[in-house]
């Protein structure tokens, strides 16, 4: 979380402290005199000041200013939806969370919600700060994603919110007892694997992130069951497991596949190995070139060169499918749960 957003939000808590123990009430002083107070800019003071407004623990009169408490409601005003994208763990956003973020805000503002996302470091930072946030603009769901545990799932639904999930997991129960709008890298591994076998490839490689992590166990497993379909045997020295996901790691598997006996194509479960093995193959001879399919975009022509393929979800699909599980259990909080993935394309 950027320190911006920190400040303000800090700020606002130490009002809303204030306000506890009586320091502050009634009306409120200026903007000007807050800034003073805090020692903080007026636009730090005004933004805080939006979150307490919206949590209603301040409200104003025209032509009289800010006070302490929560104003006369009108009940012909829509209450404002709040929906919470929380990213966990110290790993960069993926494109997939990207999409969904950058497709949602659209269909949130147009919906007239107010999406925002908050990211945590771990289940202590979590648990830290989510009453803070609850205080300032408590969600009325949560879209999860990242290192998310079975503990954060059940702490927040136990806080009356509702959880949609943006990744699957290992353990069952936390699959099975939330809406999902998760990737099927299951399905990924087997389509790329049966595109190669449709086209007469038999010695197919993998490379893939490590073992410990589900989309790469996933992916395995579906490269197998496609290759089971036509009772074709893959050797073990075939399926590479990187520790670390980096483009020298993609680079090396590569050239241990080489040193066996080069196979006949490669999929690579990741955009960043996929570069590593791309420029690793590119080092062969022409006439030793194969093709490789990885997941990403295709935004980097000068390496079409080399017979490159990627099969990349569909992001309007994404969208579309979390948005409707999102609509669908604010509207219907006793629904049952659904688990649904968007499409694969190349």
């Amino acid at each position: 979380m950027n320190n911006e957003k920190l400040i303000y939000r800090h700020v606002a808590e130490l009002i809303n402290r204030g306000i506890d123990d009586g320091r502050l009430n009634g009306r409120l002083p200026s903007e000007r005199e807050l800034a003073t107070r805090y020692e903080v800019s007026r636009v730090t003071i005004r933004r805080a000041l939006e979150l307490l407004l919206e949590a209603n623990i301040i409200h104003r009169l025209s032509r009289k200013g800010t006070f302490v408490g929560r104003g006369v409601v009108d009940a012909d005003i829509p209450v404002r939806r709040r929906i919470g994208f929380f990213i966990f763990g110290s790993e960069p956003m993926t494109h997939y969370e990207t999409v969904l973020i950058a497709g949602l805000s659209r269909r949130c503002s147009a919906a007239g919600y107010h999406l925002f996302i908050e990211s945590f470091a771990d289940n202590h930072d979590f648990k830290q700060r989510f009453g803070t946030v609850c205080r300032l603009e408590k969600p009325d769901l949560c879209l999860l994603t990242g290192a998310v545990s079975q503990g954060i799932a059940k702490f927040i639904t136990a806080s009356g919110i509702p959880v949609l999930l943006l990744e699957k997991f290992i353990v069952s129960e936390l699959q099975s007892s939330y809406d999902s709008c998760c990737l099927d890298w299951y399905n990924w591994g087997y389509r790329a694997a049966r595109y190669f076998i449709r086209h007469g490839y038999r010695r197919i490689a993998l490379i893939a992130g490590a073992v410990t992590i589900m989309k790469n166990l996933e992916i395995a497993e579906g490269v197998k069951v496609a290759h089971e379909e036509d009772d074709l045997v893959r050797s073990k020295d075939l399926t590479l497991h990187c520790r670390t996901v980096t483009m020298q790691t993609g680079f090396d598997a590569v050239l241990r596949l080489m040193a066996l006996e080069y196979p006949d194509a490669v999929i690579v479960g990741s955009s960043v190995l996929g570069s590593g093995v791309l420029f690793g193959a590119i080092q062969q001879p022409d006439d030793n070139t194969r093709p490789i399919i990885t997941v990403g975009g295709r935004d980097n022509s000068k390496l079409n060169i080399y017979q490159l393929e990627y099969l990349s979800f569909d992001g309007d699909d994404a969208v579309k499918k979390c948005w409707r599980l999102l609509e669908r259990r604010l509207k219907h909080p006793a629904a049952p749960v659904e688990v649904i993935s968007p499409g694969w394309n190349f």
